[in-house]
């Protein structure tokens, strides 16, 4: 039971990084799309939505903004 006690909290400390990694990295698209001029609130949640739900364009997003 130890053993497990133990695995199952070092998996949860993993989850725990990635959430928050990945909370930073929808808090960065959210930035840079507010940077859009012209983009209503609806489209600005909409375009959100869609990249932070696709794993390949947060990649593609997040490459772009390492590209700066």
């Amino acid at each position: 039971m130890k053993e497990v006690t133990i695995i199952l909290a070092s998996q949860l400390s993993q989850l725990k990084d990635a959430s928050d990694n990945c909370s930073k990295t929808h808090v960065q698209i959210n930035e840079e799309l507010l940077k859009i001029l012209g983009l209503t609130t609806k489209e600005h949640h909409k375009t959100t939505k869609l990249i932070t739900c696709q794993r390949e364009l947060i990649n593609v997003f997040m490459s772009m903004l390492d590209a700066k």
